[in-house]
């Protein structure tokens, strides 16, 4: 038995011997997407590849390596898939342990003799691991490289001003190709070239490893490696944000992706500015290029945080008017993942390390608030707050932060921790409705929810609410949106009704100067709706006739289809239509219909019509103001409920939100007003940045419309004319042999923009692929609006009818826009309800799939 088992022992030994075994500690590579995953090493074998990981992720949170993983040659198509894994479970769900760290190996087949790189991905797996370029032959690095390779920090300010890559070198906010490197006097020579700019960078290694490098030998700085950086040896910066705060600039924001490849797939960076001044979200997109570089213009007028988004990467970054930010990606690397270069980029880094909310526990207020007054929330709130700041205070003087950090973060205290508050409302409900199970579709609630006291408003003062600094916090943003929605300042708003002669009316308190017959007209606007001035002019009651018109209104459709319907109601043919479909009319209906047509055919009747027309012709002229005048009178309204419930005064807070007001028809609406009616816009505004701001914006969207009349718009088409229930697939009948995006959408939708503008590259890359992007809108996007619009959306573009619409939302349960729906070749819909938001990748796998 002994004897048997040594030569087992023996034979395992000998095949060892036999079998190739090369061992990689630390592999290089390029581009990886996660920090989560670490490469530890690679075996290679003749009969398996084995990849040695290490994977850092929250405690209790889950990770998983499973089938749809593989490597594959980087020459090569053959995609080698994991057979197997030790350390953690195959193809199931690892959860992870309190360490926060797991280590584990991945078995593939073998890889093919004389494979130089090899690339770890996945097949159709969302926000999948990938570690793409993984060296299994490892040449020396270069002596310069080995010296002067990574990213150098200047020790007084903490900041990132240099980076040396293979090829590339990133100094002074540029990203430079490196030409070739030389040796002369001591000094290395880097010759780089940025889009035709090219220069020598100078470096050397002085006596403390650091390194001193510039444009000129003569103007050396020195530089530290990221561990030499001691936060409390940092220069103090005092400096504080000073008025004003507004300036109409831009930012231009520049990207590197560290080691990208084109294989890794297309990447979008989006970058998200909550514009104050309209009260949309506006969003600014560019593509990845080849070489990993991507460049977004932002306009911006006063600093404060904006929200990037890519595939890999979400962040909120602090960006001041007429600072360029360089920022630079890095996946691989734990401690120097994102780095940022230029004027602000330490109040960039500062301000990142903190977040404001996370003490806030959102699930423990849902789950109390049912039982909390607004006044406990209240309380909650800055309870809250008070062991945030506590918290803040000891990483602002461990990390010696700048006085700039400091200001922006206590203001968010102010304004973040109001806004909150100020959410009671909604809060209570979203708690009611997880408790009870309601959906959003039903919109009211077996409930009455509190409503705050005076009292509770006690932080309503004019120095709050009014303070142009207040500008910096992001939370001034929400907190200006919660009071202009909050119900004391909206209340009795659905009451409205803004007839003809209401409008003209709003229109004259609002500063429009009418000539005298002008006003004699408005004067006769009135009498004409005053009911009883109608009274005494015609020989029957209006209710009764309106009692009759809804004791029938079953009947209605029928009789319009029927004749046809030009515009007028004819009283006597509706009758007529009842009595030939045997539908039974009183005697006493038949008497006021007789009263009706006999006055319709006298001289009074044609002279009170002659007068309709006049007043209608007058009113059609200012018309297109009806939105304005409405917006100053709840201008108004809010001014009036500010002073009299708190005693606020005219101020920075009523600007905005009377230029929200306004702006959001100019620019999102796309309808811009005329010189003089801006005038008489900013008479009622006391900033003069925003007085400008508004001017600027109306004249950059009638800029933008005459811009988009020089290309003819071939992209309208005619909804065809067929039965409701068959007007989709009649569309979709048009793409026969194409696959095809459907947005539901309308031009007031700010996340229907924002998704058309994100998706702009994917359209780009894939316009030699048979697809197309069908998008449908109803009335509801004015039709000036709509066209106005649409000549920057390519696509195909439909307005279709409120019954039609209805049909298409019953269909694909749309509950809320934008909805997007797919079609495949045959005209069948493959996905009534494709997700809002995800990524260009996603959506072009999803798209590929049915292309293909």
């Amino acid at each position: 038995m002994i004897k048997c088992f040594l030569q087992t022992i023996l034979i395992v030994v000998a095949g060892l011997s036999l079998t190739s075994h090369t061992i990689i500690k630390n592999p290089k590579h390029g581009f990886s997407n996660s920090q989560i995953l670490q490469l530890t090493g690679i075996e290679i074998l003749d009969t398996t590849t084995i990849l040695h990981f290490h994977a850092i992720y929250t405690p209790g949170w889950w990770i998983n390596l499973n089938e749809k993983y593989y490597i594959s040659d980087v020459e090569s198509d053959e995609k080698l898939f994991v057979k197997a894994s030790d350390g953690i479970p195959f193809n199931e769900r690892f959860t992870m342990p309190e360490s926060g760290e797991v280590s584990f190996k991945a078995y593939f087949p073998p890889i093919g003799s004389g494979v130089e790189r090899i690339d770890f991905t996945a097949e159709d797996l969302d926000r999948a691991w990938t570690i793409f370029d993984i060296e299994l032959n490892p040449q020396s690095q270069p002596e310069w490289m080995q010296m002067f390779g990574g990213n150098w920090f200047r020790p007084a300010s903490g900041n990132w001003e240099l980076g040396v890559y293979n090829g590339q070198i990133i100094y002074q906010q540029k990203i430079w190709i490196l030409n070739d490197v030389e040796l002369s006097d001591g000094f290395f020579q880097f010759n780089v070239d940025s889009e035709g700019d090219i220069k020598t960078i100078f470096a050397h290694i002085n006596e403390d490893d650091n390194i001193l490098a510039g444009f000129s030998r003569s103007a050396l700085q020195e530089y530290v490696r990221i561990e030499k950086l001691a936060a409390a040896e940092l220069e103090k910066d005092d400096a504080l944000f000073e008025l004003p705060i507004f300036n109409l600039d831009s930012v231009k924001f520049t990207g590197l992706l560290k080691d990208y490849t084109p294989r890794v797939g297309s990447f979008v960076f989006t970058i998200y500015v909550n514009n104050i001044l309209t009260g949309d979200q506006e969003s600014y997109t560019s593509s990845v290029l080849p070489d990993g570089t991507f460049e977004i213009m932002i306009p911006l007028y006063y600093p404060h945080e904006v929200y990037v988004r890519s595939e890999f990467y979400s962040a909120s970054l602090f960006l001041e008017p007429g600072k360029d930010v360089l920022v630079m990606f890095d996946l691989s690397s734990r401690y120097e993942s994102v780095l940022y270069m230029g004027e602000n980029a330490r109040l960039i880094r500062e301000l990142s390390g903190f977040n404001v909310h996370q003490n806030f526990n959102y699930r423990e207020v849902e789950s109390k608030i049912l039982g909390m007054s607004h006044m406990d929330f209240k309380a909650y709130c800055d309870s809250v707050k008070k062991v945030t700041q506590q918290f803040f205070e000891e990483y602002a003087r461990v990390n010696n932060l700048s006085a700039k950090a400091i200001q922006v973060r206590e203001l968010d205290f102010i304004y973040q921790f109001l806004s909150i508050a100020l959410e009671y409302h909604w809060t209570f409900e979203n708690a009611y409705r997880q408790k009870h199970n309601i959906p959003r579709t039903q919109r009211e609630l077996p409930v009455k929810i509190p409503v705050a006291e005076i009292d509770f408003y006690d932080f309503m003062t004019d120095e709050i609410i009014h303070n142009p600094l207040a500008l910096l916090s992001d939370g001034y943003n929400s907190f200006v949106n919660r009071i202009k929605h909050n119900r004391i300042l909206t209340q009795n708003e659905g009451a409205d009704c803004y007839s003809q002669a209401r409008i003209m009316q709003l229109l004259l308190e609002s500063g429009f100067e009418f000539t005298e017959e002008e006003l004699s007209m408005i004067d006769l606007m009135k009498k004409l709706e005053d009911e009883s001035f109608l009274a005494d002019m015609l020989p029957y009651s209006v209710e009764d006739v309106q009692n009759f018109v809804n004791k029938n209104e079953e009947y209605i459709e029928g009789f319009l289809a029927q004749n046809e319907y030009s515009g007028i109601f004819n009283l006597p043919d509706f009758c007529s239509y009842l009595l030939e479909q045997g539908i039974p009319v009183s005697p006493e209906e038949k008497i006021l219909v007789a009263q009706v047509e006999e006055f319709q055919n006298s001289d009074k009747y044609n002279e009170m019509n002659d007068t309709w027309e006049q007043v209608n012709n007058f009113y059609s002229g200012y018309a297109h103001l009806t939105d304005m005048a409405i917006t100053y009178h709840q201008y108004s309204r809010r001014l009036t409920h500010l002073n009299s419930f708190f005693g606020i005064e005219l101020g920075l807070v009523t600007d905005i939100m009377y230029s929200q007001d306004i702006l959001r028809r100019i620019v999102s609406q796309m309808t811009p007003l005329t010189d003089s009616d801006v005038e008489r816009i900013q008479a009622n505004i006391s900033d003069p940045f925003i007085k400008e701001y508004l001017a600027v914006s109306n004249q950059s969207v009638i800029d933008k419309i005459e811009l988009n009349k020089l290309t003819s718009v071939h992209n309208i088409q005619e909804v065809p004319d067929t039965d409701l229930e068959n007007v989709f697939d009649a569309i979709i009948s048009k793409y026969k042999g194409k696959v095809v995006y459907v947005d539901f959408w309308a031009t007031w939708c700010g996340p229907c923009r924002s998704g058309m503008t994100r998706i702009i590259p994917l359209k780009e890359e894939l316009s030699d692929e048979d697809i197309v992007f069908v998008y449908i809108t109803n009335p509801s996007s004015p039709k000036n609006a709509w066209k106005n619009m649409i000549a920057e959306i390519k696509g195909d573009h439909y307005r279709v009818s409120n019954e039609e619409w209805e049909v298409f939302r019953n269909r694909f349960d749309i509950t809320g826009i934008p909805h997007y729906v797919l079609v495949d070749k045959n005209g069948e819909v493959v996905n009534p309800k494709v997700q809002f938001g995800i990524s260009n990748n996603d959506l072009k796998n999803l798209f590929m799939k049915y292309l293909n």
